[in-house]
């Protein structure tokens, strides 16, 4: 990595407000560089080629990559996993399209009989059994059997196969059939079937482990009106106890270090570092990374790139007419980007402790093999921070504020107060102004008033002007449920992270 390309990254982190960043190189000579920049906490600690990050939705790859490891076993008899179980009964094969109903009958079911039954191993990776997100459904310390479960309350949104529809459930449906056939915890096959032969030693899924190594990154976010307000916040698997349940969609700790031999393994096919054994056959290889579903209908947002299609934890595209496969990762406080260039026999993964910046990762990666492969080099970091503002201006476009002459509620806002269930999403209770007084009541209205009162407060506009109703609503992406008065019996309501007490070394509401 030059000085010009150091001096490029320190640029697009500041452009973009990326506090800590890992990345690693893997170049076409066959060398492998490494670089850390900036702090990985509120106390300026630095960040090392050491430190522990999650990659979130690149964890996805891995899912995939046992599923075909597990295949694999099935179609030549033999296991590394002693425990493998036998197939259901009636099935003689285990492929990319055997029905999930065969192979999980007694866990498995959606809404859509018609595709309950038809739906494989495919759709459910490329995110096209119909189902859309419903990423408020679960529940910290839940485990993701428990959360497939309620899969069949889930009304479809498309049609199977018709449009890809980004859901971390059905790779929690996947991780719960691995565990069943090979008969071991989704994370213990993980750690023996790719984590150990590749050699990434240090790549977990313990979050108390790694947080007692004092080297794992706070994440952090900005937030206020503007967004220019940083703050620390915790990682979005809180403990070990929530584990299981995003162990396949996004669950693995890890650093560069480590995703450096992980790269190498994709560009050698799925043949360990060593050379010496195939992980996965290079058939089952090929499905997985080949692609399989138009991602971007509307086209690829820049000339220089195509349209983007998706199968089995991979994104497929071309750069400047060199195909690629990558993903990235985003959760709160944290941003990972994992890029594979097969033809060119290259590859990078960039960790950040910064959430929403992945097209920053992206412009990096792509300055940096313009520069390798002597391409036109392209201001990327511009050309996406120009995106964002539009979609941004767009966003702010269509938030209709509420008329001073809106239509009055039907009822006393008290009367909306109360306890409401859904056999999927589970319950909350709205308190607000004249609701019976409670401790968990009181609690609830108190930690909205810190927050409203605080620099960062979402609403501030509205926070005296707006009939509000507030709720506990404890999900992996949000701690809270704000009801905002619109007109008539129709609400804004937005699920939000609260931190009354503060968090980290910065104690002040946020």
């Amino acid at each position: 990595l030059t000085p010009e390309i150091e001096t490029f990254i320190r640029g697009v982190m500041d452009d973009w407000k990326i506090v800590g960043l890992q990345m690693c190189a893997v170049l076409p000579s066959g060398k492998t560089e490494y670089s850390a920049f900036g702090f990985r906490d509120d106390e300026d600690r630095p960040v090392d080629l050491d430190t522990y990050f999650g990659i979130a939705s690149c964890s996805k790859a891995f899912c995939c990559f046992a599923l075909s490891q597990l295949m694999q076993d099935y179609s030549t008899g033999r296991s590394l996993t002693p425990t493998l179980k036998p197939l259901p009964s009636g099935l003689k094969t285990f492929d990319w399209q055997t029905p999930i109903a065969k192979l999980m009958p007694d866990k498995w079911a959606l809404f859509d009989p018609y595709v309950s039954d038809r739906a494989a191993p495919i759709d459910l990776v490329a995110h096209v059994t119909g189902v859309a997100s419903h990423d408020l459904i679960y529940v910290p310390g839940e485990t993701a059997e428990e959360v497939i479960a309620r899969l069949k309350y889930l009304k479809p949104s498309r049609g199977l196969r018709e449009e890809p529809q980004y859901n971390n459930l059905m790779y929690m449906a996947v991780q719960t059939l691995i565990a069943d056939l090979s008969g071991i915890p989704y994370t213990e096959f993980i750690k023996t079937r790719i984590f150990d032969p590749v050699g990434m030693t240090s790549s977990t899924f313990d979050v108390e482990a790694a947080r007692a190594s004092q080297n794992f990154s706070q994440g952090f976010t900005f937030t206020g009106p503007d967004e220019d307000i940083k703050r620390a916040e915790p990682h979005f698997i809180h403990d070990n106890g929530s584990v299981d349940l995003l162990a396949g969609p996004g669950g693995i700790l890890s650093n560069v270090k480590d995703m450096s031999k992980w790269i190498k393994t994709l560009l050698a096919k799925g043949m360990d570092p060593s050379g010496n054994t195939p992980l996965v056959s290079e058939q089952l290889f090929k499905v997985m990374t080949q692609g399989r579903y138009l991602s971007e209908i509307n086209g690829a947002l820049f000339p220089e790139l195509s349209p983007a299609i998706y199968s089995c934890g991979w994104f497929r595209y071309s750069l400047q007419g060199h195909e690629l496969f990558a993903h990235t990762g985003g959760t709160m406080g944290i941003s990972a980007y994992t890029y594979i260039a097969p033809n060119d026999n290259m590859g990078f993964c960039l960790l950040s402790n910064t959430g929403g910046v992945q097209p920053a990762l992206r412009s990096i990666v792509h300055r940096i093999v313009e520069q390798q492969l002597g391409l036109k080099e392209i201001d990327w970091s511009a050309r996406y921070l120009a995106l964002m503002a539009e979609a941004e201006t767009a966003q702010e476009d269509e938030i209709v504020p509420r008329s001073v002459d809106a239509a009055a509620l039907q009822l006393e806002l008290s009367r909306y107060c109360g306890t409401y269930k859904n056999a999927a999403y589970g319950s909350f209770t709205l308190h607000g102004p004249g609701s019976s007084p409670s401790i968990k009541g009181d609690a609830v209205i108190s930690a909205f008033a810190a927050v409203n009162s605080s620099p960062s407060a979402p609403f501030p506009d509205e926070a005296h002007t707006t009939p509000q109703l507030y709720a506990e609503y404890n999900r992996i992406w949000c701690t809270h449920l704000r009801f905002r008065h619109k007109e008539g019996d129709i609400w804004n309501v937005s699920g939000e992270a609260l931190y009354p007490e503060g968090w980290g070394a910065d104690k002040t509401p946020f």
